[in-house]
């Protein structure tokens, strides 16, 4: 079986590629042949082929996900072309508030469809007739979040599980095997500050950790602060910051799950929508329910740094949801 993989991908961004990178690992491991249905929407369609797994943002040749050879550009052209899949995979952030693209939702084609951990963008998603009649088409449906769950719900009339996010479904053992390793960071010897828009939340608690410990820091943003700067790491280098770092500081949803998955004490830090509506946070959606919620700064009731992390009890939540999100996904994936 083939599957064609529907989302959000932009290899300039490290979460899209490694949600991409995991859920096509799964899917493979789980139901054959994956790769993503490269689209971008208004664009000219004549990108290089890619069959081969993708190149790092930095240029080299590391592990990415399978991408398919040609670059659609619309729904009428995809609808005219010859695909060779037998299913047809949604997942990630691919859904609008409103306006649908039909795209994303497999509208191209009659081959059957599911849907693993999709999001809705925006504030104020529109139940609306037409998006009740995208997903009657899909025979099995899951949610990225309680939000999203909600919105699906009243849309589909249809029971919407929560699973979780594809860059936890893959283990420490497994992330590592997939993207072949990155020897270039001696492991424990460094702070790593993961900081993708400003660095001013997340500057006390790496100062405070860099004069606990007399770790280096290594940054990766562009502002100014202590430490070596790591800029525009791939796929495989970044997977090997997190994994080799003695603590992480970070405001991305990636280096938090990489963060749970490899076991690191960090914080990180949201963003001031998510702390004024956290049932609508994703940061808050991946760490609550793993009883982690205490490491995101700026909540208000983070007690410090001395603060440890009860790893076994997080494995425990962690395997268990684990277990369930791959038990949907096998089942979507087998049609049973």
């Amino acid at each position: 079986m083939k599957t064609g993989l529907i989302t959000f991908y932009r290899p300039e961004r490290m979460e899209s590629v490694l949600r991409t990178i995991a859920i096509e690992k799964k899917a493979e491991t789980l139901g054959g042949d994956c790769e993503v249905i490269s689209y971008h929407p208004g664009e000219q369609p004549a990108q290089p082929a890619r069959k081969q797994r993708g190149k790092s943002a930095s240029g080299d040749s590391q592990a990415g996900p399978h991408v398919s050879g040609h670059c659609f550009s619309s729904l009428a052209e995809l609808q005219s072309a010859e695909l060779p899949y037998d299913l047809l995979l949604v997942s990630g952030p691919v859904w609008a508030a409103e306006k649908q693209d039909p795209v994303f939702f497999g509208a191209f084609s009659r081959r059957r469809k599911i849907a693993y951990a999709p999001s809705f963008g925006g504030s104020s998603p529109e139940e609306t007739a037409e998006l009740g009649q995208y997903l009657a088409d899909f025979s099995h449906l899951s949610a990225a979040g309680y939000r999203d769950k909600v919105i699906m719900e009243r849309a589909a009339h249809r029971t919407v599980p929560v699973v979780l996010d594809p860059i936890l479904l893959l283990t420490a053992e497994e992330w590592t095997n997939t993207l072949g390793g990155y020897p270039e960071n001696t492991p424990g010897g460094y702070l790593l500050w993961d900081c993708a828009g400003r660095p001013g939340p997340l500057a006390p608690y790496v100062q405070k950790l860099a004069e606990k410990t007399g770790l280096p820091v290594v940054r990766l943003h562009s502002g100014k602060g202590k430490g070596r700067s790591a800029e525009a790491p791939g796929p495989a280098e970044y997977v090997d910051l997190v994994q080799n770092a003695a603590w992480v500081c970070t405001d991305s949803f990636a280096g938090a799950a990489l963060s749970v998955v490899f076991r690191k004490p960090f914080f990180a830090a949201a963003s001031t929508a998510e702390l004024l509506a956290p049932e609508n946070s994703p940061l808050f959606g991946l760490l609550a329910p793993l009883g982690l919620e205490r490491r995101i700064v700026g909540k208000g009731d983070v007690d410090g740094l001395d603060d440890s992390i009860d790893w076994e009890a997080v494995s425990a939540r962690l395997t268990a949801q684990r277990e369930a999100s791959l038990n949907f996904l096998c089942t979507a994936l087998t049609g049973e």
